[in-house]
C-alpha cells in the first residue's frame, strides 16, 4: 500500500462516517454548502500525511506558538494585498487569475505549468490581476519582488477571522466527544482530531466567502480564470458566483482517481462549488472524468486549450524511429515512486540480453540524494544517468515508470510507455485506456516483453497520440471565446 492508496480508502471510510451520522451529515452535506465535498481533497492530504509520517500533521494537535517570521510574512501580504485591491478597484480590469505563489518561468514570471495562459494573456493584452495561495515559505519574499506586479493573496483574508471571528469552538467539542470512533481502529484518535479540525474549519469557509464576496461586488471583474486547486479555491470560486462573476478552471496536469476534489466521493448532495466550466485539453481527459466518476456535468466540461503548452494539431511532425541494436530503456526520478520497487525493475532490465537503462535525474536537486532513494549506487556498466532529459529521449526505445505525467508528455512523441507494476497505481488509466503497457517483474516472459514493447509500430503508438490528443485546440480560441 502507498500513501495515496491508504488516503484514499481512509478518505472513503472518514465520508461514510460523516454521510451515515445524520447531525454530521447535515452538519457537512446538507448545510448551504456541501462542507465535505469542499474539504476532500485536505481530508486527503492530512491520511497521506500521517502515512508518511507516522503522525498527525501538527496543525490537528493544536500547538499554536508564536512564529515572528511567519507572522512578518502574513503581515507583508496583507499590505501586498490591499494595494493589489486598490488596484483591482481602480483600474476596473475584467480578469482575475488565480494561481500558485510559484516562479518558475522567468519570462511572464509564473508558474511553468501556467506558461501558456500568461503567454496568451499578455499577447492580447488583457489586463489582469492575479490571487496567488501561498504557503508562506523560504521564497515568499523573493516572488513578491519578482513578480512585480499588483497582486492579492488568498490567505491574507485569514488573519482578519483569527481577529474579528468569535466562533463557539464548544459546539465543535460537543459533538465530536459524542461521537464514536471505534470503527476507525488505531486511527480513532486521528479521526477524531480530524473530525474536530474540519467541524471548525465549516466557521472559516464561510467568514472567507463573505468576505472576499464583499471585496469583489467594488471591482469591475467579470470572469475568474483558475487552475483546479481544490484544496483552497473553493471560496474564491463562490464568492464569484455571488457576484455573477463567471469561473473557468483549466486542466493543469495529469488527472487520476486520486482527484479527489473532482470526483464524487460525497453524494453530490447540497451545495456543491465548483467552476461554472471546466477546461480540459482533449477530449481524452473529459472521457476520463466521466470514467472517474466527476462531480461536473457533461455541459460543464468542455476542450479548451492547454495553459502550459499548446498540444494541438496531434498528427503533426510524424518520423520514423531510427532502428538501433539492443534495448535502451528511459527511468526518470519521480517524487512519489515506490523507489525500492523500481530499483528491483531497473535491475532486471539490466539482466536482459544487450539491454541499457538510462536514468534521467532532475536538475536543481541534489544528485546523491536522487541516487540514495533509489539505491542507485555501484550499478553495472549498462547504466547510466543524466539530466538532459530531451537526449535520453531521444536515445531511448522506451520509457518506463509508475506515476510521472512525463509518461502522458511521452506518447506527444511517439514513444512506447511502460507503466511498472507496483504498488502505485496512479497511472492505472493509460493502461486502461490504450495508452501504455505494464510490465511485472515476475513475469517469465520480462525480457521479451521489454522487446516486444520496443517494437511497438508506429502506427500503434501514432493512434494513443491521435487518442490523447483527441479535439485538442489552441489555448488561443477558447481565450477569445470567454473573454470576448
Amino acid at each position: 500500500m502507498t500513501s495515496y492508496s491508504y488516503a484514499l480508502s481512509r478518505v472513503k471510510k472518514f465520508n461514510d462516517f460523516i454521510i451515515n451520522d445524520r447531525v454530521l451529515r447535515y452538519k457537512f452535506v446538507l448545510s448551504e454548502y456541501n462542507f465535505l465535498q469542499v474539504y476532500q481533497a485536505l481530508i486527503f492530504n492530512d491520511f497521506k500525511f500521517l502515512y508518511e509520517t507516522k503522525s498527525p500533521d501538527p496543525y490537528l494537535l493544536h500547538r499554536n506558538g508564536f512564529n515572528f517570521k511567519a507572522t512578518i510574512k502574513k503581515l507583508i501580504s496583507i499590505l501586498v494585498s490591499v494595494w493589489g485591491y486598490v488596484f483591482l478597484i481602480l483600474s476596473r480590469h475584467r480578469v482575475l487569475v488565480y494561481a500558485s505563489d510559484k516562479i518558475s518561468e522567468s519570462k511572464f514570471r509564473c508558474d511553468f505549468r501556467m506558461a501558456n495562459l500568461y503567454k496568451q494573456l499578455f499577447l492580447k493584452n488583457v489586463k489582469f490581476v492575479e490571487i496567488l495561495h501561498t504557503a508562506y515559505d523560504e521564497n515568499f519574499y523573493d516572488y513578491v519582488i519578482k513578480r512585480g506586479r499588483p497582486a492579492l493573496y488568498l490567505e491574507s483574508v485569514d488573519l482578519f477571522y483569527k481577529i474579528f471571528n468569535k466562533f463557539n469552538f464548544k459546539e465543535s467539542e460537543d459533538l465530536v466527544n459524542t461521537e464514536d470512533f471505534s470503527s476507525f481502529g488505531e486511527e480513532a484518535e486521528f479521526a477524531r482530531l480530524l473530525l474536530k479540525k474540519y467541524l471548525a474549519m465549516i466557521a472559516k469557509t464561510r467568514f472567507r466567502i463573505n468576505c472576499i464576496s464583499k471585496l469583489l461586488k467594488l471591482s469591475g471583474v467579470k470572469n475568474l480564470i483558475c487552475v483546479p486547486d481544490t484544496r483552497n479555491y473553493h471560496e474564491l470560486v463562490e464568492s464569484c458566483r455571488l457576484n455573477k462573476i463567471k469561473t473557468y478552471a483549466f486542466q493543469s496536469g495529469a488527472l487520476s482517481k486520486y482527484d479527489v476534489g473532482l470526483l464524487d466521493f460525497s453524494g453530490l448532495e447540497g451545495n456543491i462549488i465548483k467552476p461554472n466550466k471546466f477546461f480540459l485539453s482533449s477530449q481524452y481527459w473529459i472521457d476520463e472524468l466521466f470514467r472517474l466518476s466527476s462531480i461536473f456535468e457533461h455541459r460543464e466540461l468542455a476542450i479548451g486549450g492547454d495553459i502550459k503548452e499548446d498540444r494541438s494539431d496531434a498528427n503533426s511532425n510524424i518520423s520514423q524511429r531510427q532502428e538501433r541494436a539492443g534495448i535502451t530503456a528511459l527511468v526518470s526520478y519521480e517524487t512519489q515512486a515506490p523507489k525500492d520497487e523500481v530499483k528491483k525493475h531497473i535491475l532486471k532490465m539490466l539482466n536482459c540480453l544487450d539491454t541499457r537503462v538510462i536514468f534521467s535525474i532532475r536538475p536543481g536537486r541534489n544528485i546523491e540524494a536522487q541516487f540514495a532513494e533509489y539505491g542507485l549506487e555501484d550499478m553495472p556498466e549498462n547504466f547510466s544517468a543524466t539530466d538532459n532529459l530531451n537526449k535520453a529521449v531521444n536515445d531511448a526505445d522506451f520509457i518506463a515508470g509508475t506515476q510521472s505525467t512525463l509518461m502522458y508528455d511521452m506518447v506527444g512523441y511517439y514513444k512506447p510507455v511502460i507503466i511498472l507494476k507496483t504498488e502505485m497505481d496512479m497511472l492505472e488509466g493509460m493502461v486502461f485506456n490504450g495508452l501504455a503497457d505494464t510490465i511485472d517483474i515476475n513475469n517469465a516472459d520480462f525480457c521479451q516483453r521489454l522487446r516486444k514493447v520496443k517494437e511497438t509500430s508506429f502506427e500503434i503508438l501514432a493512434q494513443r497520440k491521435k487518442r490523447l490528443y483527441e479535439g485538442a485546440i489552441s489555448l488561443n480560441s477558447t481565450l477569445n471565446e470567454i473573454l470576448s
